[in-house]
């Protein structure tokens, strides 16, 4: 038994380093076949330049995503009394803050006429952002 033992250890060849060393000469060669695949591609069809960027040229068609077109149409609307970041920016934030921390600051008994008044809010604040949204959008 020892015989047939060594004779089929003969035949196999160790993962590492053999096996390891072929499948990493193996990917070697397959990035370098996209590197230059890549580099073909670049001289053959090259980049357009555009003009260089202008920090004082604002396109007029630049907008924000859709989930912040409601701010973006709110600060139109909100006009600033005095130059920097005025009303229009702190308003998102304290009702943020409000929203946040009411939890902690209604510690009334809960009701029904309260919860019709807070599902009124909601439905009131979801209609004004809407409205917002889409006006935003198409402005």
């Amino acid at each position: 038994m020892a015989d047939e033992e060594r004779k089929e250890e003969e035949k196999t060849i160790p993962f590492f380093p053999d096996h390891a060393l072929n499948e990493a000469k193996l990917a070697w060669v397959v990035i370098m076949i996209v590197v230059v695949g890549a580099i073909i591609l670049a001289n053959v069809m090259p980049p357009t330049l555009e003009p260089p960027a202008d920090p004082y040229d604002t396109p007029e068609h630049t907008k924000p995503e859709w989930y912040f077109l409601f701010l973006y149409q709110f600060l139109k609307y909100v006009p600033a009394p005095i130059p920097g970041p005025g009303f229009g920016a702190t308003v998102p934030v304290l009702a943020l803050l409000v929203l946040m921390l009411w939890p902690f600051l209604d510690l009334s008994k809960e009701t029904r006429r309260s919860q019709v008044i807070r599902a009124a809010i909601v439905v009131v604040v979801g209609i004004i952002v809407l409205v917002l949204t889409i006006l935003g959008a198409t402005s």
